[in-house]
């Protein structure tokens, strides 16, 4: 009797439940609350459909007709002026990397960056790449204009003065007194006439532009304005018209028998200019 009591307590709130869970499912259930449960989406007209269709292909179309100016139909005088922009900036890997474009390129490339780049032949590897370049590409050995040749011996001594005397448009050139005389000297008629800036490697002899011919000596030691010797023997017969800096490099020893107790004021390996 007493668990009769208790259901008949408790049946109101079951019914409760059972009605509420019947009716929520019933209105989820229904197509009409699924349609309102999702966001309505509202259409664009066709008209402004069709204007945004229209300016996005104008724009697609101007796009394609701005294209890059090929590289190969700029004039000779730009492109040079643009490859050797690389040199000024010392980058030499992308030096290397326009070499190994095209030959082409590597052509024009090596005409626009030579005449800045120094060029330092101190081992025989370096003196007889450097000669069979000279070998192959005649064209292009006017435009080196800056040389630093010392041959680590005798036997280099042949193609590093047929180096020299193929490089006729050079700048800046240091080499030996041999090579100097052997390359530079030995003709006729001055063909380094726009060299202005001379560093001799070593002077073995004190006299030694004595063993120069005069007149081609004179005319190129006068047309220097940079002078720069490794050791005391500074020629001393030759004219230095237009010369605006001259050094030398010697021990004190060396310099005190040059010029008397003046050098004994001066620090060891202190040079003069």
């Amino acid at each position: 009797m007493s668990f009769f009591i208790d259901w008949l307590s408790l049946s109101p709130t079951f019914l409760f439940l059972s009605v509420l869970f019947i009716s929520t499912f019933s209105y989820l259930s229904s197509p009409d609350a699924s349609n309102s449960a999702k966001p309505k989406v509202t259409e664009a007209p066709p008209r402004y459909l069709a204007e945004f269709k229209v300016r996005a292909l104008t724009r697609r179309r101007e796009r394609k007709k701005i294209k890059p100016i090929p590289f190969m139909i700029v004039p000779d005088e730009i492109k040079i002026k643009i490859l050797s922009h690389t040199s000024e900036r010392g980058s030499i890997e992308a030096l290397r990397a326009l070499l190994r474009v095209s030959k082409r390129i590597r052509y024009m490339a090596l005409q626009s960056c030579l005449p800045l780049l120094p060029i330092v032949l101190h081992s025989r590897r370096n003196i007889q790449s450097f000669y069979l370049f000279c070998l192959s590409n005649p064209e292009l050995v006017r435009c080196v204009h800056h040389i630093w040749v010392q041959p680590p011996s005798q036997e280099d001594q042949f193609p590093a003065c047929a180096i020299i005397k193929a490089c006729t448009n050079l700048r800046t050139l240091a080499c030996t007194a041999s090579m100097l005389g052997a390359a530079v000297c030995s003709e006729g008629t001055l063909r380094h006439e726009h060299c202005r800036d001379f560093t001799l490697l070593e002077s073995p002899e004190v006299d030694w532009e004595s063993t120069l011919p005069k007149r081609v000596a004179s005319a190129f030691f006068g047309s220097l304005t940079h002078l720069r010797v490794v050791g005391k023997a500074i020629p001393s017969t030759l004219q230095y018209r237009e010369i605006i800096h001259l050094s030398c490099m010697c021990t004190l020893e060396e310099w005190e028998g040059e010029v008397g107790g003046e050098g004994k004021n001066r620090r060891p390996g202190q040079g003069r200019s």
